[in-house]
């Protein structure tokens, strides 16, 4: 499973938190579940990869960073 590289993972988490104080807004850090098929987005599913730190969906995170690492 393609995964970002840390170094800029942690300097932007660095950033937000800095910033957090300044705007009052909440920051968390964890992981995206993307998928080819909206539908397939179930209730269990949500409940589920949320207990994994898992708090956004999309359709593009995978197959950019899988680009990228062949580059």
């Amino acid at each position: 499973m393609p995964k970002p590289d840390s170094k800029p993972v942690e300097t932007l988490y660095k950033y937000a938190i800095e910033l957090k104080g300044r705007k009052g807004n909440k920051v968390i850090k964890g992981g995206v579940w993307t998928t080819d098929a909206i539908f397939r987005e179930t209730i269990g599913k949500v409940i589920e990869y949320s207990s994994k730190r898992i708090y956004g969906v999309d359709m593009e995170s995978t197959a950019l960073m899988t680009v990228a690492e062949e580059t």
